[in-house]
């Protein structure tokens, strides 16, 4: 009888968690299906996006936002639409992440919020460089460092944005 306990408690934990293609675990649970239906009543716009990105404590959120502005076409890309990826984030493979896949060469996630939550996970894996950072000029320097993008020129095109019109 313990057997079948063991096999059933060991099917069940295969069936809320599963990886993504050699990316970190995943666990889906009822609290994560508790937070997609939360954020359906968030539409996507920049005061939505202000909101999580306070929620989820991202730091430097000014470059952030230049950043969901420059990546999302003013939110209207493809990427951004089909993807509900704002920060034009590839598919991670050494880190967690709430992607659900890939998609057009770049993250797919479940829902917009889920993106915004991934860029947190994302400065999360490289926490200990951003310690060391307090200005938004130290964070522009550190995209670059850690080619957040392949445009040479990203942190020039992010600085030429102006938040204020946007939020």
């Amino acid at each position: 009888m313990k057997w079948i306990i063991k096999i059933t408690i060991t099917l069940t934990f295969l069936f809320i968690s599963y990886t993504i293609s050699e990316g970190d675990t995943v666990k889906h649970n009822a609290e994560y299906y508790y937070k997609i239906e939360e954020y359906r009543y968030y539409s996507l716009n920049y005061e939505s996006i202000e909101y999580w990105t306070k929620k989820y404590n991202i730091k430097f959120p000014e470059v952030f936002i230049q950043q969901v502005i420059v990546e999302t076409g003013e939110l209207s890309s493809l990427i951004c639409l089909e993807n509900n990826n704002l920060t034009g984030m590839k598919f991670p493979y050494k880190r967690t992440t709430t992607a659900i896949g890939s998609q057009r060469g770049h993250a797919l996630y479940k829902h917009w919020i889920e993106s915004i939550r991934d860029y947190a996970l994302w400065q999360d894996f490289y926490k200990c460089r951003l310690n060391e950072i307090s200005t938004s000029k130290e964070y522009y320097k550190f995209l670059e460092v850690v080619s957040y993008s392949t445009n040479k020129r990203y942190t020039k095109i992010l600085k030429r944005v102006r938040v204020s019109n946007h939020v």
